[in-house]
């Protein structure tokens, strides 16, 4: 900047920073209930915990924060606090596809797939995964 002036970028962030609206403060986090979906990634067989990254996620989100997480599943495995999932191994995606009713009666804010490996590994309805995975994902919101 020379003589007081200002480059076009510094005065266009200046104007966006006048023209933002308040944001409301957040005074409370969510209460999650999340439903783990899946195969045995999703179980956390052969970790060394036996949940997988399912205790790690969880540990994450409830150290040192006021987040409230309760893991919904029909199944529970693992070494870990509120151990529920929806993790099916062996499975493929025209099973897996039924298993997330099991547990949608919890009514989960947070669904995570991790699903369709076996398919792939083992080459079993390739072609049908993305109409599987649609099915999955289009029950699961008409549900919740």
């Amino acid at each position: 900047m020379h003589g007081g002036t200002r480059s076009p970028l510094t005065a266009l962030l200046l104007a966006a920073g006048f023209m933002l609206p308040s944001l409301p403060a957040v005074t409370a986090l969510p209460n999650l209930r999340i439903q783990t979906l899946g195969d045995s990634i999703t179980k956390g067989s052969k970790s060394s915990d036996g949940a997988g990254y399912r205790s790690r996620l969880r540990n994450k989100l409830t150290t040192n924060s006021d987040i409230s997480v309760d893991m919904v599943g029909s199944l529970q495995d693992g070494h870990m606090a509120d151990n529920n999932h929806e993790g099916h191994s062996g499975e493929f995606l025209a099973e897996i596809a039924n298993y997330w009713q099991l547990s949608i009666k919890a009514r989960p804010n947070v669904v995570l797939v991790h699903a369709g490996s076996n398919n792939m590994d083992y080459g079993r309805d390739i072609a049908l995964a993305p109409y599987y995975m649609e099915s999955i994902i289009d029950g699961i919101f008409d549900k919740v």
